[in-house]
């Protein structure tokens, strides 16, 4: 008998994406929750419902130590791509191509060594 060694059941997720919801003093110049990162997550949610997508699932999460001066920020499991979002076409954006077509949204990308002077 073969076996199938990653099966889908329903309620197992194949993509989780991780959005820094961290809110730091109002005066910090790094802060992904003071840049509307909780409201952009909750729209990701009901997108992720609208489209039907069961097999991913969004958390909140902590700092994800990195550049959130240039907007909040995500990383994608399991492949631990990171992106940055400042709007709802973002999200949209982010929805359709990387997890709905497998490609990596390029002009959102962040690579983890980058300084943040580096990103636009």
């Amino acid at each position: 008998m073969v076996v199938d060694p990653a099966p889908y059941y329903p309620g197992d997720y194949r993509c989780q994406i991780f959005c820094c919801t961290f809110q730091r003093s109002p005066d910090a110049r790094r802060s992904c929750g003071l840049n509307g990162s909780a409201v952009l997550r909750d729209y990701l949610i009901a997108r992720v419902r609208e489209l039907n997508l069961e097999h991913v699932r969004v958390h909140s999460a902590g700092c994800l130590d990195l550049y959130c001066e240039v907007g909040p920020m995500m990383m994608i499991l399991p492949e631990e791509v990171r992106y940055r979002y400042a709007s709802r076409a973002d999200i949209d954006k982010i929805l359709l191509r990387h997890v709905i077509r497998k490609e990596r949204v390029e002009e959102l990308l962040v690579i983890p060594k980058q300084k943040s002077e580096d990103i636009s």
